[in-house]
């Protein structure tokens, strides 16, 4: 009975195992055929000495999304086209799976042949996450006829593992699939909302990590009214307080200059030719900057541990900052504040009149040791009222 058993459970094991690599594509998304000439030999070898590889035109670059541009077409009425042999061809196709697995991705048949997964070409069993997967092979088709199978490990019981169709360019992109370790990775996010005075345009921005982990960033245009989408040229612009225009600072020949741009054809107008420091906040009445200017605090005596307060322990404490008046008309630059107090510009009054600002330091005799003070202080004669001092 127990040898009964045995030969049971192996049968019933090499089932499985025949089960589990019984995942065979019978119909691709095909771009092509392509006709790959021979190029014009100046010389028989190139400059490493080597002559030209008779897979030359498995070796010319092709884009793999040229797939998506192709029909949907049986695996085996291609293997019937007799027309197709020493052309290039693209066959896609997409799979998923439910969980991490290796797998071995084999296409059987034709000599010359390239394996390309998500863009990347594989030529071995590898390790796939939970997620979805496009499939190119790249293939010159000859006499013998393309096989394509999917080979799980054995060991992955219970593997969800399902074939598609590779997305054409018009395919919706609602499509369901599953949720994947890329998309955390490769998720967008919103860094940046502004809405223009009038309410007729956005501005959206926002940064992700591509497939090969490189940060990008993305500035965007919306037309409210039309619901038409631009990418911005530059990064870091804003909304004017008034007028429907975008302003940013950018660097021409060493010199810093604020410049504004109209929302409709990005018509620029250079506002500053020559604008001192780059952090600033626009004036409601758009005739002044408020400007915020950074010094380093003194430096730490060489081989000493020096700590002034608890913070000093973080990098840039002893840095400070400053504010200052800049006026579009005449260029001027009218300090505002000074002293060794961290200065924060609060809010500038409707009509560009009054300041808000705010200081911060430490008090370490009492509690709370953080405090702030809040002072308004008129723009045109630097006259200052306190409305707050030292509180925690």
């Amino acid at each position: 009975m127990d040898k009964l058993s045995s030969i049971l459970v192996a049968v019933i094991m090499a089932a499985a195992s025949i089960t589990m690599s019984a995942h065979e594509v019978d119909t691709v998304r095909v771009a092509g055929p392509f006709t790959v000439l021979k190029p014009y030999m100046i010389d028989t070898v190139d400059a490493k000495q080597k002559k030209l590889s008779d897979t030359y035109a498995l070796d010319t670059y092709l884009s793999t999304d040229v797939a998506r541009q192709g029909r949907l077409v049986a695996i085996s009425d291609l293997n019937a086209d007799s027309t197709l042999r020493g052309q290039l061809l693209m066959a896609a196709f997409t799979f998923s799976l439910d969980r991490y697995t290796k797998l071995d991705i084999k296409a059987n048949g034709p000599k010359q042949k390239k394996i390309f997964v998500n863009g990347k070409e594989t030529t071995a069993s590898q390790g796939y996450q939970r997620g979805q997967y496009d499939v190119v092979i790249k293939y010159i088709p000859d006499t013998t006829a393309l096989t394509i199978n999917l080979e799980p490990d054995p060991q992955s019981s219970n593997l969800k593992l399902q074939i598609s169709n590779f997305k054409s360019q018009t395919s919706n992109l609602k499509d369901k699939r599953p949720f994947s370790l890329d998309d955390v990775m490769e998720m967008r996010h919103l860094t940046g909302l502004g809405l223009s005075p009038s309410g007729n345009y956005a501005t959206i921005s926002t940064w992700w990590y591509d497939h090969e982990g490189k940060q990008q960033r993305r500035n965007e245009l919306i037309n409210l009214a039309s619901g038409t989408t631009t990418v911005v040229p530059q990064g870091g612009l804003r909304w004017m307080p008034k007028t429907d225009r975008l302003i940013g600072v950018r660097t021409v020949d060493g010199k810093k200059q604020l410049v504004s741009y109209s929302p409709a054809d990005f018509s620029e107008q250079v506002l500053c030719a020559d604008l001192p420091l780059d952090i600033f906040t626009m004036s409601p009445t758009e005739e002044f900057l408020i400007l915020t200017k950074y010094e380093d605090g003194p430096e730490r005596e060489s081989g000493v541990y020096e700590v002034l307060t608890p913070d000093d322990r973080q990098p840039g404490w002893r840095s400070r900052s400053h504010l200052a008046v800049y006026d579009l008309r005449t260029g001027l630059m009218q300090p505002l504040t000074y002293g060794h107090s961290r200065t924060y510009l609060a809010d500038v009054s409707r009509d560009g009149r009054y300041a808000l600002v705010m200081t911060s330091g430490s008090v370490l005799g009492r509690r709370p040791t953080e405090v702030s003070s809040l002072f308004r202080i008129d723009l045109q004669t630097l006259a200052v009222d306190t409305l707050l001092r030292n509180e925690g």
